[in-house]
This record gives C-alpha cells, sequence and structure tokens, in this order.
C-alpha cells in the first residue's frame, strides 16, 4: 500500500509540470449543465465553474431542482493531465473530490415520502475542451464518482398517518455529465 501512494504522489509531482500547459493561467469563470446517473437517482441542473488563480483546482459549485427534489453540490478537480490534441482542441484527465446534499419531497400515489441525502467521495474527471478564442472555452466532462452516501430518517405519510425508517448508510456511484463555458479574462 505504501509504494503504491509513494508511485501515486510522484506520478502526480512529475504531471504537475504540465498540468496546466493548455488552459490558461489566470481566473477562470463560466456556467455549465449537469446530468447524473446514481447516487440515489437520475437527474439535471446547472452550475458555476470556477478556477483561481493561485489554487491548481478547478471548482464547481452544483444546483439541481424540480418540483420533487433540491440538489447542492461541491467539486474540486486537479487535472494531471492537459494536453492539446490539435489546434483548439484539449483534452484533460483529472483526480477530484465532490460533496453533495439532496433533500427529496415526493408523493407516488397515496403516499408522501420525504428524506434528505449527504454523499462524499471521489471522481475521476475526463473531459474535451475546445478555446475557438483565448478568453472562450467550451467544455464537456465525464466525472465517474464513487464515495460514501448517508440517507437520513426517512418520512412517509399513509392516510395521514406518519411512518419512520432508520437512517441508512452505503457506498454508490455516480456518473455526471457537464457542458459548458468558461471564460478566462
Amino acid at each position: 500500500m505504501k509504494k503504491l501512494v509513494i508511485v501515486l504522489v510522484l506520478a502526480t509531482v512529475l504531471a504537475a509540470g504540465t498540468a496546466f500547459a493548455d488552459h490558461p493561467d489566470g481566473f477562470g469563470i463560466g456556467f455549465f449543465g449537469n446530468y447524473n446517473y446514481g447516487w440515489g437517482g437520475t437527474g439535471g441542473g446547472v452550475g458555476l465553474s470556477l478556477k483561481i488563480p493561485a489554487l491548481p483546482v478547478y471548482w464547481g459549485i452544483n444546483l439541481g431542482f424540480d418540483s420533487n427534489y433540491f440538489a447542492l453540490g461541491v467539486t474540486g478537480d486537479f487535472y494531471i493531465i492537459d494536453n492539446n490534441i490539435a489546434g483548439p482542441f484539449h483534452w484533460y484527465l483529472g483526480l477530484g473530490g465532490f460533496f453533495n446534499l439532496w433533500m427529496w419531497n415526493n408523493t407516488y400515489y397515496d403516499v408522501k415520502y420525504k428524506w434528505n441525502n449527504i454523499a462524499g467521495g471521489l471522481r475521476v474527471p475526463v473531459g474535451f475542451s475546445i478555446q475557438p478564442l483565448e478568453w472562450l472555452e467550451v467544455f464537456f466532462t465525464i466525472s465517474p464518482s464513487f464515495g460514501i452516501w448517508i440517507q437520513g430518517e426517512q418520512k412517509y405519510t399513509y392516510q395521514e398517518v406518519e411512518h419512520r425508517t432508520n437512517s441508512k448508510t452505503g457506498f454508490g456511484f455516480g456518473f455526471p455529465v457537464e457542458i459548458g463555458l468558461r471564460f478566462w479574462p
């Protein structure tokens, strides 16, 4: 196990020299749409993308909602590989982390359900981008993710009688996909 950790650290250090070879070095801000499969359900949302010059991390703040749920998430990704394919086309591979919160309030037939989940773990973003202009980037990313989720006490009401179930914990996975724009002022 120690050897694996040492190899991963060395690979990260060696890759860090080219980590930002193709993305601009300054401040980046943008927005994206996302869609996720896994982690307790499938759904979409919108997000804010941030790149702060002093940190080698691409941040994402995600928001999802509809009439039955509300979701909020934060991601942070470090690009290990960030290479030019040809002209303005680039690809990247990274390691990152995430933290998500979901709140559901659904009704199926005559039964009303309410529950909350939190999840956190690791993600591996793989993406493609194009920079048609120096200050504009269009990106597409898929980030296989895995980690731990905790579901709070579930409440459901049937014929005006409220029932409760215990909280649950488990391992899960997700496949979030993001497509968006990032501006480099």
